[in-house]
């Protein structure tokens, strides 16, 4: 379902890249998924990323920004991981 294409450790938390079935930008991690949203206008090596239940009915906040080449979690879910899917 997913292209894994690299693995790697930020803030003491484990990701792993790929991309979709269209060829977008994913990133998991601890039974979560996210899709790349932007990247940062004012500053190079800034990103964000939403978690993919964003867009639905339970608008889940949980959100990943990419800064200074950490990962940093930013809000919290508003559902359970799903290891399964991940």
């Amino acid at each position: 379902m997913y292209n894994f294409f690299a693995v790697f450790e930020s803030t003491g938390i484990s990701y792993r890249m790929g991309t979709s079935r269209k060829g977008l930008p994913k990133l998991f991690s601890e039974g979560y998924g996210y899709g790349f949203h932007s990247a940062g206008k004012s500053q190079r090596g800034q990103g964000y990323w939403q978690c993919d239940k964003s867009k639905t009915n339970n608008y889940c906040p949980g959100r990943i920004v990419l800064k200074n080449n950490q990962m940093i979690p930013r809000g919290c879910h508003s559902h359970p991981p799903d290891p399964s899917k991940y």
